[in-house]
């Protein structure tokens, strides 16, 4: 029984709205590539939410004399990172990519097995980007109350050599899955390098809305393919009330209270990101060796 081509057409605008259209490529001088999808779109700019480990290359410490004490102080400095935005006809069909130059303006450490915290990254747009709606993000309620293992689940990430995202779909395989303390989202659903930073969404019936409710950070050995590790069948994510914390934590809990249009935003009273980065004052732990994937947790999802 196909279905009727209103209702298709009707189907595609509320998939596209809500998963495809927020989704984003990463892109760092270096070289990275992963995923992410726009987080908020408003007066205020346009947010979009990666991995920590994605643009870790982004984010360099200097050693810099302080002359009042005297002494050498770690100083924080962030290089560009390109990001990539794509368009749609009324069909489905890839007809554009943009291109722009973002910023890093909160992190919260990939780290290794004893100091991961969540490995999460907000970018901030240079220059907004026009009609691109932001993803809904589950409320940490709703989230508890709610998503359990079975549930359905969309991937739309960017995977190395696609020009464009490509929604990959599975369920929830487990809530219970953890790395140094911090709780993960275990789903079944195909992704390879670049995956990372994909949002996992999940169809809230009640709201209407396909909700992001966990970011895709890293392939579970579980579920690989071949021993090579180029493509995994079981993910590990960083569920939504992790995701809060870490907004609310860097003063951008606002990007997440729900899918809005330009004209109901806020009156853009909100913390400004200008000036220092909101990292983590930790300098030891990105010594670069940290996410070599040989440890039992998980394969990070990188361009080794």
């Amino acid at each position: 029984s196909a279905m009727p081509a209103a209702t298709a057409a009707a189907t595609w605008e509320l998939r596209r709205d809500h998963m495809v259209l927020p989704a984003a490529r990463i892109v760092t001088s270096e070289g990275a590539q992963g995923s992410g999808f726009v987080i908020a779109n408003n007066e205020n700019g346009t947010f979009v939410l990666t991995n920590h480990h994605v643009i870790k290359d982004s984010i360099q410490q200097d050693d810099r004399w302080d002359p009042v004490d005297k002494s050498s102080k770690k100083v924080e400095r962030t290089l560009p990172v390109n990001v990539e935005i794509f368009r749609y006809d009324e069909r489905g069909r890839h007809m554009q990519t943009t291109v722009t130059s973002a910023e890093v303006v909160a992190y919260q450490q990939y780290g290794n097995k004893w100091d991961f915290e969540g490995d999460l990254a907000l970018l901030r747009l240079r220059s907004p980007v026009e009609g691109i709606p932001s993803a809904s993000i589950i409320g940490k309620d709703e989230y508890m109350d709610e998503v359990r293992v079975l549930d359905e689940v969309i991937m739309v990430g960017c995977p190395e050599g696609s020009p464009m995202p490509l929604p990959t779909t599975g369920h929830i395989a487990s809530l219970t899955e953890e790395r140094a303390g911090v709780g993960l989202l275990l789903s079944h659903v195909f992704g390879n390098p670049g995956s990372s930073g994909s949002a996992v969404y999940r169809f809230s019936p009640d709201r209407s809305t396909y909700e992001v409710v966990a970011v895709h950070s890293m392939a579970d050995n579980r579920g690989s393919l071949t021993d090579v590790g180029r493509g995994s069948f079981l993910r590990l994510a960083v569920p939504t009330p992790t995701l809060h914390d870490f907004l609310a934590k860097h003063g951008f809990a606002h990007l997440a209270e729900g899918r809005t249009t330009d004209s109901e935003e806020g009156t853009g009273e909100h913390p400004s990101t200008k000036g220092e980065i909101d990292g983590n004052d930790t300098q030891d732990s990105s010594d670069g060796d940290d996410d070599d994937g040989d440890d039992d947790d998980g394969e990070i999802d990188g361009n080794d």
